[in-house]
């Protein structure tokens, strides 16, 4: 059975592939220079497609069609695929090749026949489905390669970094260096640790994004060594601005480095958006089952509405991204994935009164927590 508008659209096939290529060089930009728009492979299958559903409008309801005919093939997961895969294409605009193609898909239709509202349900059914299929191939694809790349680009930036570092350590070492020279060596020591530090950092906010988590390996060990160890590293740096406070003699089953690396991130973003005068206080408290980690700074304070987003990837506070102070807004998003490996939690509060705290409280024992999620 076939119905007027089914029969318009074979016969009128190639006269909408016409139209449409003709009106997306004109309307998208990202089409210049492109030889040949990939929808006039794909095309035909979504009109196929389209012809099929709207034969069946006479006797079967909308809900029917789409169950049965639309949402049967995913047409527009190809056309998806290739605009992923062509410079400069943004998702917006293969939203809008849609629609220009329901556009004249209506046009041409209507030129021969007229359209029930039913008809164009269905008509604006298929092109909805089409968009959803190419949105997500699309952003599933651009996702794909942005995480190759940056792991691509994460290691091959390693071993420059490690022949730096190796060369720095060779004239640290040489017998009757200068002080000046050791200084220099030291330094770019130090320069190579964070550049490093900033790699896994990027490295492993992947992981967390992706969902995937981050490698735990669990350890007997002291946190107030590990606040130590990270308060004299960063005195090497930045100068005598840091206080530790609290429990010294607690033991734990955590992740050491996990921990040491996620508490640097918290100190060095103390250290970027505190008072530069006020003294940096980093707290190891013992809560019977768990330990809280805080580290304290006045400065700046975040305010209510960023807080929620703090932690998620990319992201800056807006004092941070209107400062001079440059980032990737990595090192939250690794404090949070350490957190969540440890079955732990980060949380933060600002204010003017009482300044910026953030608060990192992990269980005693992580080896349960660990094991509870299959790790």
């Amino acid at each position: 059975m076939t119905t007027p508008a089914s029969e318009v659209l074979k016969s009128e096939c190639k006269t909408i592939m016409e139209r449409w290529e003709k009106r997306a060089r004109e309307e998208v930009a990202s089409t210049y220079g492109i030889a040949s728009l990939s929808m006039r492979d794909s095309l035909p299958k979504h009109l196929d497609q389209l012809a099929k559903a709207l034969a069946k409008a006479g006797k079967e309801s909308t809900t029917e069609i789409a169950n049965t005919t639309l949402h049967k093939e995913h047409v527009g997961k190809e056309h998806g695929s290739d605009r992923a895969n062509t410079t400069g294409y943004s998702i917006e605009e293969v939203i809008f090749e849609y629609r220009i193609l329901r556009q004249v898909i209506i046009q041409t239709l209507e030129e021969k026949v007229s359209l029930s509202a039913k008809e164009r349900e269905i008509i604006t059914d298929l092109i909805e489905q089409a968009v959803n299929d190419a949105a997500v191939e699309f952003s599933s694809i651009l996702r794909d390669t942005r995480e190759q790349f940056t792991a691509t680009l994460t290691h091959d930036l390693r071993g420059p970094i490690s022949a730096a570092q190796t060369s720095a350590e060779l004239i640290r070492r040489q017998p009757g260096s200068s002080d000046a020279c050791l200084k220099n060596a030291e330094r770019i020591i130090e320069s190579m640790k964070r550049m490093d530090s900033m790699i896994q950092n990027l490295l492993d906010a992947g992981r967390i994004q992706a969902g995937q988590g981050l490698p735990v390996d669990i350890s007997y060990c002291r946190p107030a060594e590990i606040a130590l160890h990270v308060i004299e590293e960063m005195t090497e740096v930045y100068g005598k601005r840091f206080e530790l406070l609290g429990s010294s003699n607690l033991h734990t089953w955590w992740s050491s480095d996990l921990v040491r690396r996620a508490l640097e991130n918290l100190v060095s973003n103390a250290v970027k958006y505190g008072d530069v005068q006020a003294c940096i206080t980093v707290t190891v408290i013992d809560t019977d089952r768990h330990v809280k980690m805080t580290v304290h700074n006045e400065g700046n304070v975040i305010l209510k509405d960023e807080m929620a987003t703090l932690f998620q990837k990319y992201r800056r506070s807006k004092s941070a991204e209107t400062s001079s102070i440059q980032g990737w807004g990595l090192g939250l998003t690794l404090v949070s994935g350490a957190a969540q490996a440890h079955g732990g939690t980060i949380e933060v509060e600002s204010s003017q009164k009482k300044g910026t705290i953030f608060t990192l409280t992990l269980p005693k024992d992580c080896r349960l927590a660990t094991i509870s999620r299959g790790s």
